[in-house]
């Protein structure tokens, strides 16, 4: 069984984003925590997929994104979620592969969400400057 096979198999992990969604400090916190893994070198391959379920989670949770699902938002912050979390199925601190399951999480989550990213994407290109997020 592969790692995406795995987290979708694992109930803990939707259990921790809904209470994360109904958590603003503990949202704020995930949030805080993604962020800073844009920036790590392990993610460079998947550093675009990573940013954008950030931005769909981030601009959803503010309430400046409306049409969202709630059951594909609470997949993208379950997989925010693994990845932030330092003890998933490979540890983070293994050097070379500890990152790898994170990884996979994250293209899975992408193309499960697929199209709700897409509308994600459409609305987001098409916001006035003056409303834009990072």
């Amino acid at each position: 069984m592969n790692y995406s096979q795995r987290f979708q198999n694992d109930d803990r992990w939707e259990k921790k984003a809904k209470d994360c969604i109904d958590d603003e400090k503990k949202m704020s916190r995930i949030l805080e925590k993604c962020y800073s893994f844009l920036n790590k070198n392990a993610f460079s391959k998947v550093r675009d997929s990573l940013s954008l379920l950030y931005n769909y989670v981030k601009d959803s949770i503010k309430g400046r994104y409306k049409t969202y699902s709630i059951v594909k938002l609470t997949l993208a912050v379950a997989a925010i979620v693994y990845v932030v979390s330092p003890f998933d199925f490979l540890n983070d601190y293994i050097p070379l592969i500890g990152f790898t399951d994170d990884i996979s999480v994250v293209l899975w989550a992408a193309k499960a969400l697929k199209d709700e990213l897409n509308s994600y994407s459409y609305w987001k290109n098409n916001q006035s400057p003056e409303s834009s997020t990072c």
